[in-house]
């Protein structure tokens, strides 16, 4: 006979099951009965921990917050173009691939499901992408206006090429794009290099697209040294504490 799971731990295996119902149907298509048949517990049972679907998502868009809010670091930064170069890899690289899963990781959104979340939150209410929106992304954009300010100063930018906050949120969007193109696994589109080469390209576009000049671009954009700091920022985020 199995061990008899607590509240807590019987709380955590119905949102985990929940994860892909709601990533693949969205809120309005998910059913408590096949987040119930997925957990194998009853409805009752299900309604025991959980007044109702609604408070079920709600608790999923919490732990995505949780999961995602890994830039505390990287916000501290100097502002100037090599730290806007980074953030810029950085985000569109986040959005895309996703921060790293270690081996012991509990959480019940993967990278994936956080796409297809978001994909169904803007086919229906958008609720769910605006409240991880605005927790996750929207806090970075008096940051990076430093940037961009300090970036014009330097003579690196064409100041008055888009809106100001259209910069930070157009490279947001194109690792979005990205993201959702990289799903199935079959390739959609094939661009005519690797698609290992798609977050190099994707980046270098964002930045030419934001006013960054092209003296600018060659002089602090070096792939491998962005990896390098990716690579620390994400090593820092395995290593922190959890709450």
């Amino acid at each position: 006979m199995g061990k008899r799971l607590t509240g807590e731990e019987r709380r955590n295996a119905i949102l985990r099951a929940a994860v892909p119902i709601f990533a693949r149907k969205g809120f309005n298509g998910a059913t408590t009965k096949e987040i119930a048949a997925a957990a194998r517990v009853s409805e009752a049972l299900l309604y025991k921990h959980f007044p109702g679907k609604e408070t079920i998502y709600s608790e999923l868009g919490t732990i995505a917050v949780r999961k995602h809010d890994i830039a505390q670091g990287v916000g501290a930064m100097q502002p100037c173009t090599q730290t806007l170069v980074s953030v810029v890899y950085f985000l569109v690289a986040m959005i895309y691939q996703g921060p790293p899963e270690s081996d012991d990781d509990q959480d019940e959104i993967t990278h994936d499901h956080m796409h297809r979340l978001m994909a169904n939150s803007f086919l229906e209410d958008g609720a769910f992408a605006r409240i991880f929106l605005q927790r996750n992304i929207k806090h970075w954009e008096s940051f990076f206006q430093r940037c961009i300010e300090a970036a014009v100063d330097a003579g690196d930018m064409l100041e008055d090429w888009i809106h100001p906050r259209a910069r930070w949120w157009f490279a947001h969007h194109i690792g979005v794009a990205i993201g959702y193109l990289n799903l199935p696994e079959e390739q959609v589109i094939h661009y005519g290099f690797p698609r290992e080469q798609l977050l190099d390209q994707a980046v270098r576009f964002a930045l030419r697209g934001m006013g960054l000049t092209d003296e600018a671009i060659a002089r602090y954009y070096h792939i491998e040294e962005l990896e390098r700091f990716l690579a620390g920022v994400f090593d820092s985020l395995l290593n922190q504490p959890t709450s």
